[in-house]
């Protein structure tokens, strides 16, 4: 027999001899655990409690599922109705009386008198004669009768003689100015030349002169319509007579050098309960400028107005400026 010899280990052939001794060595002690395991009385304590718990559970539900439930509304009966009622009447009669509630018995029902509330309107209609003079006075423009008396015939209708049904202003059988112009031959209408000018009879507006609009204009400035100088305009919680100390904004220099004048300026302001004007104020109307709104701004921090026992007094200022 050839042997196979390896340097430092084990040939293969020793490896597998020792294998099926291994694996029934490794057989035999689970089975000696298992059987040590099933042992315990309490391992078979718990699963008799769960197989009986299940079949419990699957006892109830086949029972749920099989059962016949009897009805708990009522009990069905036969209804007898009168087959000359209308057949919505007949339904009505079914549905009222298929169920009989639980405590009653057929006899303690109470049975359907639909007789009962029954109106008969067709006693309580009043059909007024049609009446043709009636129904005239309210028609406007010519009426045409046709066969007036409902007893002649159709012959004795086509026997009378034709209607006049010709329309005008005047009435009927009567020409219009209109018609008659027509059956003569008519003149050409003329038409007033005048009707044909455009803008005929409307009054053309009257432009003043220079002199009456500069005349207006130094009206309006002595009225106070337009500043003729620098000022201010104070509204809100404050007036003038509370103000103790203000002094105006000073014309910046570089807008009198470009010319710039009527600009003005709206401020929203508050001030404390010494008169003194709050940091927070806000622009409504800017001048345009950042420059000059800053300025501005600046100069009217300086302001001072009168003591007051209001915590917060608020108003809005406005400055114009014109250049003189």
């Amino acid at each position: 027999m050839a042997r196979v010899y390896t340097i430092g280990s084990e040939s293969l052939l020793d490896k597998i001899k020792y294998i099926p001794r291994d694996l029934a060595c490794a057989v035999g002690k689970t089975a000696k655990g298992l059987g040590d395991l099933f042992k315990s009385k309490r391992l078979w304590a718990g699963i008799a409690t769960s197989v009986a718990l299940h079949g419990l559970l699957l006892g109830l539900s086949l029972y749920q599922q099989l059962r016949v439930v009897p009805s708990d509304i009522g009990q069905n009966i036969e209804v007898a109705y009168d087959p000359s009622l209308p057949p919505k009447a007949q339904q009505l009669v079914q549905q009222e009386s298929q169920f009989v509630p639980e405590g009653y018995t057929r006899e303690e029902s109470a049975p359907l008198f639909l007789e009962k509330g029954k109106i008969s309107f067709q006693s309580q209609i009043v059909v007024d004669e049609f009446s043709l003079e009636k129904g005239q006075a309210s028609l406007i423009g010519d009426v045409i009768r046709i066969n007036p008396n409902a007893r002649l015939s159709t012959e004795e209708i086509l026997a009378q003689a034709p209607i006049d049904i010709s329309r005008s202003i005047g009435g009927t059988g009567t020409q219009s100015a209109f018609d008659k112009i027509v059956a003569s031959g008519g003149s050409p209408i003329e038409l007033d030349t005048r009707a044909t000018q455009i803008g005929y009879g409307v009054k053309k507006p009257v432009v003043e002169s220079s002199s009456g609009l500069e005349s207006k204009v130094a009206e309006i400035k002595e009225a106070g319509g337009v500043h003729k100088k620098s000022g201010f305009s104070l509204t809100g919680d404050l007036s003038p007579s509370d103000i103790l100390s203000s002094p105006f904004p000073v014309y910046p220099e570089w807008a009198r050098q470009k010319g710039l004048s009527g600009v003005d300026i709206v401020i929203h302001f508050c001030t404390d309960r010494y008169g003194n004007i709050l940091p927070m104020m806000l622009i409504k109307n800017s001048t345009g400028y950042p420059e000059w709104d800053k300025s501005t701004k600046a100069a009217l921090s300086g302001w001072k107005f009168k003591p007051s026992e209001i915590e917060k007094r608020c108003g809005y200022i406005k400055f114009w400026y014109i250049l003189q």
